[in-house]
């Protein structure tokens, strides 16, 4: 969230190892915008401030960027049937959806869409980190072909992170990391063992 590191906000002593959602909203909104040369986009968020912040970084970012927002709609976190909100986001006529939420809601919006006219195939999807993860794939199956996703740039951790945390993770694990935070938790954890040893 970004107000857990606004200046004005701040509350001393918080530390932050996640990336910042204003940055990754940002991102999002200038690839669609820049490398994807698209300009009509609808947003449905959970009501989670997770969400509601990320589809707010991306639609000012968007907007700004000469792009509109056709539809900006909510869903809520327990509900099954997005063919009401789907539907009327189809008539806008978007390029493509933006939903950055978590996976049950993205797995039944991502299949649901499928089966509206003027959605599905016909537009590109596109989620944040909450659908970065296996279980997003197994609840959206074969629509999650094709769909884009920002999450985490592991590059950014430096030389020791494919160099030494990788292996091991790996070694004492048996597997590759599956969450996208594996390396923030890692970090976290950090932090608190060097407080609790200061």
């Amino acid at each position: 969230a970004a107000d857990l590191t606004d200046p004005a906000k701040h509350v001393a002593g918080f530390l932050r190892t996640a990336h910042n959602d204003k940055v990754q909203g940002q991102v999002a909104a200038q690839f669609v915008a820049e490398e994807l040369k698209l300009t009509k986009v609808a947003t449905i968020h959970d009501g989670s401030p997770y969400a509601e912040g990320l589809v707010g970084a991306f639609t000012e970012n968007f907007t700004g960027l000469g792009g509109a927002i056709t539809a900006a709609e909510a869903v809520g976190p327990t509900d099954t049937d997005m063919r009401p909100v789907l539907t009327k986001i189809a008539a806008t006529g978007p390029e493509m959806l933006y939903y950055p939420i978590f996976t049950t809601s993205g797995g039944l919006i991502s299949t649901q869409s499928e089966e509206i006219e003027g959605l599905g195939p016909a537009i590109k999807n596109m989620g944040a980190d909450g659908l970065f993860s296996p279980d997003f794939l197994k609840a959206a199956g074969p629509s999650a072909v094709g769909m884009y996703l920002s999450s985490p740039d592991f590059s950014t951790f430096g030389p020791d992170y494919a160099g030494k945390l990788l292996p091991a993770y790996e070694a004492k694990f048996g597997t590759k990391p599956t969450s996208a935070f594996h390396a923030h938790a890692y970090d976290a954890t950090m932090l608190f063992i060097s407080a609790i040893e200061q």
